[in-house]
């Protein structure tokens, strides 16, 4: 253990001396995603042709409420899971846009980014 934190510090030094370093990349970037702003995922259902939204899971808060519990509800009480990145692209339209929530426990948590250079699916 000792000769490997030995050859870490010679590493770092000689790389420091070489004008690199070995040290983890900062987290921001220039090209960090801009909040546009939140979803109204009620309108994007009424504009696909949908009666209304719903919670599947039956609440706003719980284990992994943001994912896999917003549908939207046809005119016959069917229900049709929701894209939150496409419900973003629609809303958001002339942006690279991602969907993200904030809070994995929150149905409510979801917001939209405009991806900068960021690669969208």
């Amino acid at each position: 253990m000792r000769r490997l934190k030995n050859a870490l510090q010679a590493g770092t030094l000689v790389g420091v001396a070489w004008g690199f370093s070995l040290a983890a990349p900062s987290i921001a970037s220039a090209n960090a995603p801009t909040e546009l702003g939140g979803i109204n995922v009620d309108g994007y259902c009424v504009s696909l042709g949908f009666a209304s939204v719903t919670l599947i899971k039956g609440g706003v808060v719980g284990p992994n409420f943001a994912y896999d519990n917003w549908f939207c509800v046809d005119s016959s009480g069917g229900t049709h899971p929701v894209s939150m990145e496409r419900a973003c692209k629609a809303q958001y339209t002339g942006n690279a846009v991602v969907a993200l929530a904030s809070d994995p426990n929150s149905a409510f948590s979801w917001d939209c980014y405009a991806a900068g250079n960021a690669k969208n699916n």
